[in-house]
């Protein structure tokens, strides 16, 4: 594309022509510094970077299952820093006038506690009367989606 530029010719161009060229892997370093040109071997670094990359390092605690059957997994920290990260900056606050910032700054013991909170109230059923107007998105952990 900076040949298209420096030439005086359209960027576009050379963008799309750039973006359609399929080029095929056709060797793949090992992390050991060794190169490997075999399509198992190039499938067997893949899986073990992929699997390490995504491998989940938290430890759940053991709960029991109600005489119902049903059970809640509890709410990690980890998942609470998560949420509040992914919110976007400079959203206008909540009816509690809680913003961004505040809750980015939240000592680990509050994330504890909110925590705590979320896992007692999805435990129990039970919503708050200030939390019925706040937005609470849940998010579907590792498992079957629909078993109890």
């Amino acid at each position: 594309m900076l040949k298209a530029a420096e030439a005086g010719k359209s960027i576009g161009k050379a963008h799309r022509s750039f973006a359609n060229d399929k080029t095929k892997m056709t060797a793949l370093r090992c992390p050991d510094g060794t190169v490997t040109a075999s399509r198992k071997g190039m499938e067997k670094i893949t899986h073990e970077y992929n699997s390490d990359l995504f491998y989940s390092h938290v430890h759940l605690p053991l709960f029991e299952i109600k005489e119902d059957g049903y059970f809640v997994p509890p709410v990690l920290p980890s998942e609470i820093r998560r949420a509040i990260s992914s919110v976007k900056n400079r959203t206008t606050p909540g009816p509690d006038w809680i913003r961004r910032e505040h809750l980015k700054n939240l000592s680990p013991v509050l994330v504890n506690t909110l925590a705590r909170l979320f896992t007692k109230y999805l435990s129990e059923c039970k919503v708050l009367t200030q939390r019925k107007n706040s937005k609470i998105v849940l998010f579907f952990k590792k498992g079957d989606l629909h078993s109890n």
